[in-house]
């Protein structure tokens, strides 16, 4: 009999307080319809099979597109002091050979 008193005078006074957690929130048309359209199941599968589509036309973009790709890269150096070992040409004197600037390109 002690358990059961104490069980119903407990729920007395904590059954009060469930009361006061709820709040009424007086919502305009215009939150409700952001809600909905925002929250709801059947907008985010919406929003999900919109973006897989752009996603399935993206992909088909890119394969109709050829594999290309093109790289380069230059260098430049202060001018050096190139002391070749070369033969000497008809004139008697070495070429004038100007080593301070280097470009590589690779088209694939």
């Amino acid at each position: 009999m002690k358990n059961k008193l104490a069980n119903l005078s407990a729920l007395l006074l904590l059954s009060p307080m469930g009361l006061l957690a709820q709040d009424n929130k007086h919502m305009t048309l215009e939150e409700i319809i952001h809600l909905a359209a925002n929250q709801s199941v059947e907008a985010k599968s919406t929003d999900t099979k919109i973006l897989g589509r752009q996603l399935e036309v993206e992909t088909a973009k890119s394969k109709q597109l050829p594999d290309a790709k093109l790289s380069g890269q230059y260098m430049a150096m202060t001018t050096p002091n190139v002391n070749l070992k070369l033969a000497l040409g008809e004139g008697g004197s070495a070429p004038d050979i100007a080593a301070n600037q280097l470009w590589l390109g690779q088209a694939r």
